[in-house]
């Protein structure tokens, strides 16, 4: 027994030291997520903060901040002009309501239903812009495309500016990747030989069989004496005995009756037609609409009429669940459950 609880407690303490390993890998994982979290939010507050300066203190920037302001405000116009571009050569055009882009040949927008003015291109005038030799528009004189088609135009050698040089643009140090330590080996001990106790005699227990009563159409338990389910309202079918086979009896053979026949009376119909075309006219029709004839009125003939037979009224009872037709003075319906109200 003494070697047993020696092997009980050197397991205990493995155990134990494979689960503080585990408990210190997952909280480095835990704390390596919280990290790159935390700086991904920093980044996001950067970007936030230079987005309100820019929105609202661009105008009193000065130095670096000024220079930086500008170089996005360039960007901006840069972006907008690549977009005017990019619906020219898609054939759209944006409403001047909605802004919404919408093809170049609509004449209302589909998005605020404004009516969209066809832009006529102004003539020609000296010094106000350039012709594209493409499609023949005039577009503005410091334009690198035409904004009708999209034409590249060639650069013209312009006059050297002075550009103030930029400032480095600031890069943010990146972060070291967090590196797990690698947990040490770790060396099994041999594991002690077991011997397996010898089993005791099995002694074969029986135990009874008990059946338990349960709905056959939701599977409820049922109590005993119990005839309808408390749970679906089907009614409980009482085990049947074992049927006694009996040899069926031949069936006698009788002559099929034939139906007595009834005769069919089916009444004339006739057709009014004009006396002098035949063509057919309807109820009411004073003059042939082909021929113009006026239609003589005559005598209606007597229909017959013949005694409708008296029906008999009979109240039809059915389940107004499962539609099964019922008996008089049933209760419940033999195929549901369902009580009859």
């Amino acid at each position: 027994m003494a070697f047993f609880d020696e092997m009980d407690r050197k397991l205990s303490q493995f155990g134990q030291s494979v689960s503080n390993k585990s408990r210190e890998v997952s909280e480095g994982m835990r704390l390596s997520s919280a990290i790159k979290a935390e700086e991904e939010k920093q980044n996001n507050l950067y970007r936030e903060v230079g987005k309100y300066y820019f929105e609202n203190c661009a105008a009193n920037a000065e130095g670096q901040l000024k220079v930086l302001c500008d170089q996005i405000v360039a960007s901006m116009e840069l972006t907008s002009q690549y977009k005017q571009q990019q619906n020219v050569l898609k054939g759209m055009v944006s409403c001047p309501n909605c802004g919404a882009q919408i093809s170049a040949n609509s004449g209302f927008c589909n998005v605020c239903g404004s009516k969209i003015e066809k832009q006529v291109s102004p003539a020609p005038q000296p010094g106000a812009g350039k012709i594209c030799p493409k499609c023949q528009k005039t577009v503005e004189a410091d334009a690198l495309f035409c904004t009708f088609c999209g034409n590249q135009f060639e650069a013209q050698p312009a006059a050297p500016a002075y550009e103030e040089p930029a400032a480095p643009a600031y890069e943010e140090p990146a972060t070291p990747a967090y590196e797990e330590p690698a947990a040490p080996a770790y060396e099994e001990p041999a594991a002690p030989v077991y011997e397996e106790p010898a089993a005791p005699a099995y002694e074969e227990v029986h135990i009874p069989e008990v059946t338990v009563p349960t709905c056959v159409k939701c599977g409820a338990v049922l109590e005993e004496g119990q005839k309808f389910c408390t749970v679906c309202g089907t009614k409980v079918e009482e085990e049947p005995a074992a049927p006694v086979y009996e040899e069926p009896a031949a069936p006698a053979y009788e002559e099929p009756v034939t139906p007595p026949y009834e005769e069919v009376h089916i009444p004339e119909v006739t057709v009014p037609t004009c006396v002098k075309c035949g063509a057919v006219l309807e109820e009411g029709q004073k003059f042939c609409t082909v021929c113009g004839t006026k239609v003589e009125e005559e005598p209606a003939a007597p229909v017959y009429e013949e005694p409708a037979a008296p029906v008999q009224h009979m109240q039809s009872l059915t389940c107004r669940s499962c539609g099964a037709a019922l008996e008089e003075g049933q209760k419940f319906c033999t195929k549901c459950g369902t009580p009859v109200a």
